[in-house]
C-alpha cells in the first residue's frame, strides 16, 4: 500500500514467530507521513526475522522518503543483526532518535562511529 495524508502505512505486519512456549519475536513497524520527514516507529523486539521484515520495508520505501526518521522508543531489545541494520540506516541518512535508555545508549555509540569513520 502507499502512505496517503493521515492514513499511516503499516510496513510489514506485525511478526508472531513462536519458540516452543519459550519467546516470541514480535515487531511492529508504522510509517507517518509527516510535512517535512517520514517517520518510523518500530515497537517491540529487532531481533532475528524482525530484522529482516525492518531492512525490507526500508528498501522497500517510496523514494519520496527524502528525510527518515526512525523512533526507536519502543523497541524493548536490539540484537547484533538490528544494530547493524540501524547503523547502515543511519550512514545513509536516516535520523534515529528514542526516549529509552537503552536505545539512546546505542544511538550515541552510532552516532560516535560514524564521527570517528
Amino acid at each position: 500500500g502507499v502512505a496517503t495524508e493521515g492514513h499511516p502505512y503499516k510496513c510489514g505486519k506485525q511478526i508472531a514467530r513462536g519458540f516452543g512456549r519459550m519467546a516470541y519475536e514480535v515487531i511492529r513497524i508504522t510509517c507517518h507521513n509527516e510535512s517535512a520527514i517520514t517517520r518510523l516507529v518500530i515497537e517491540g523486539k529487532l531481533a532475528g526475522v524482525c530484522v529482516d521484515e525492518l531492512d525490507k520495508c526500508w528498501h522497500e520505501a517510496p523514494a519520496k522518503w527524502s528525510t527518515l526518521l526512525i523512533d526507536l522508543s519502543g523497541v524493548s531489545f536490539i540484537d547484533d543483526r538490528g544494530k547493524q541494520l540501524l547503523k547502515k540506516m543511519h550512514d545513509h541518512g536516516a535520523t534515529l532518535i528514542s526516549t529509552g535508555l537503552m536505545s539512546r545508549c546505542l544511538i550515541e555509540e552510532i552516532d560516535a562511529t560514524r564521527q570517528r569513520n
